[in-house]
């Protein structure tokens, strides 16, 4: 209060419309193209205050060591691109994912570099774990927003960020949040388990590593058993799968509770210095089914949420429907349990040696980037290619009113996957952007995506196109 006059910000509203775009692989342009149905979309996602999308692609210009294989795309793109996605409208990113590491620190810094210097806030990513953990923010005039980024999934090469100590440097890569996996079984299983480990042999290397490198880890009794995952015999990578006695066979997953504490810890700061609070989660992890969200996860979803989290986002699984999952409601505040793909251009201009290899090309050296892509996307044609979850996903763009979600909209997108037999025509240049979907394929994915979400007593409404839901009571 001043001279009577009482002086209000437009943040302190509570208002804020946002988009939230899903997984965007983008190596080509999205500014030339003018169908009226694609700019329509574009203007749609433009009119957010605020647009999320998680970058599943490095910007660099191959300056970094490939990393080992680690059985998908090594992901690059031109650095020019990201004014791409500022066309799109895009004003956010997460850069947390399994593809963080495809081109070892060099890449992740460079990503990174390129992303500042074309002032794209970004999360996920940093030079050291503190760095990779922290949120970023963008300011607006309806107010301050935070984004963390996390990873659930991580290659084997390890994209995993760590501290620097007082004689050595930090780590560039990934916020990870790593989890805990229990196998329950009968106990006949697990019998049989234990007979394979000593028959192998492994329960004498068990014995002696547990004590040299892993002291105080769980000890194995009649009714839990840990079994060795051996990628390398005879020189085992001695990594536990754990084993329980059950009636029925299920699995528990459970939060790694150091990485857990860490990210909770840095979301009641972001709540500290924001507005609003935005988590970003890469997984391809699934619960029971493939459209399930594993249980890990939606405890790190409302453990979040109880911390501070505005809206919880997860995306990076490559079922059918582009990832799609359910939608829940958790005290009041969104949780996107999967989103599916908006960009899918993962038509690299380069990949690595033992990528090739892979997929059975061995004259690695004469054959071309097209012999590659080639072989690799004719693999999916064996499967449930033609169904239209297989090229259908969405974004989802909401509506805030006094700190209240107050509306969910569900836009329908095809991507042309290149996948896809019905695509299988369309050029390279077109496969892998976005358009509208309409008529009978956009109403399979509200359907889909409604029956995901119904465990969470979630109604979805159908209106000219779009998925509805309406929270303001």
């Amino acid at each position: 209060m001043y001279g009577g006059f009482m002086y209000h910000y437009e943040s302190d509203q509570g208002n804020l419309d946002i988009a939230l775009l899903g997984d965007c692989i983008l190596t080509r342009k999205l500014s030339v193209f003018r169908e009226s149905g694609y700019l329509e979309m574009v203007n749609s996602i433009r009119k957010n205050d605020l647009v999320l999308a998680n970058s599943e692609m490095l910007f660099h210009e191959y300056e970094g060591t490939p990393a080992w294989d680690h059985g998908g795309t090594h992901m690059a793109s031109d650095p020019n691109n990201i004014s791409e996605l500022h066309w799109l409208g895009v004003s956010m990113i997460s850069c947390a994912n399994n593809h963080a590491n495809d081109y070892g620190p060099r890449g992740v810094l460079d990503n990174i570099s390129n992303l500042d210097k074309f002032n794209m806030p970004h999360a996920g990513t940093g030079r050291h774990l503190t760095e990779a953990t922290s949120p970023t923010y963008l300011d607006t005039p309806r107010g301050r927003i935070a984004l963390i980024s996390v990873t659930a999934t991580l290659p084997a090469n390890g994209s995993y960020a760590g501290e620097p100590t007082s004689l050595d440097r930090g780590r560039p890569g990934a916020n990870v949040l790593r989890h805990n996996i229990q196998y329950v079984v009968p106990k006949q299983d697990l019998y049989a388990l234990q007979k394979i480990s000593e028959g192998l042999g492994f329960e004498k290397g068990k014995k002696r590593l547990v004590v040299s490198r892993n002291p105080g880890l769980r000890t194995d009794d009649e009714n839990n058993f840990q079994f060795l995952n051996t990628n390398f015999a005879p020189y085992p990578k001695f990594e536990f799968s754990n084993f329980t006695v059950g009636d029925e066979y299920k699995v528990i997953t459970t939060p790694n509770v150091e990485d857990l504490n860490r990210n909770i810890k840095w979301i009641e700061n972001a709540k500290h210095f924001a507005d609003w609070v935005i988590v970003s989660i890469h997984v391809h992890d699934c619960g029971k089914e493939e459209t399930d969200s594993p249980d890990f996860v939606k405890e790190f979803a409302h453990k979040a949420i109880d911390a501070g989290t505005d809206i919880f986002v997860s995306h990076g699984s490559h079922h059918s429907y582009q990832g799609s999952r359910g939608i829940e409601l958790y005290n009041g505040k969104p949780i996107f349990h999967g989103l599916g793909g908006f960009i899918t251009q993962s038509s690299v201009k380069w990949s690595p040696w033992d990528a090739y290899q892979r997929y059975g090309i061995t004259d690695q050296i004469n054959s071309t980037p097209s012999e590659f892509e080639t072989r690799r996307s004719s693999i999916g044609r064996e499967y449930d290619v033609d169904r239209i979850g297989m090229h259908g996903s969405s974004y989802v763009s909401m509506q805030w009113e006094r700190k209240e979600c107050v509306k969910i909209l569900i836009h329908p997108v095809t991507t042309s996957s290149q996948n896809v037999s019905i695509f299988k025509d369309r050029s390279r240049g077109t496969q892998g952007r976005p358009m509208p979907a309409q008529g009978e394929i956009a109403d399979d994915i509200i359907n889909r995506i409604a029956e995901m979400s119904s465990e969470f007593d979630i109604s979805i409404a159908k209106e000219n196109d779009i998925g509805v839901i309406n929270l303001n009571k």
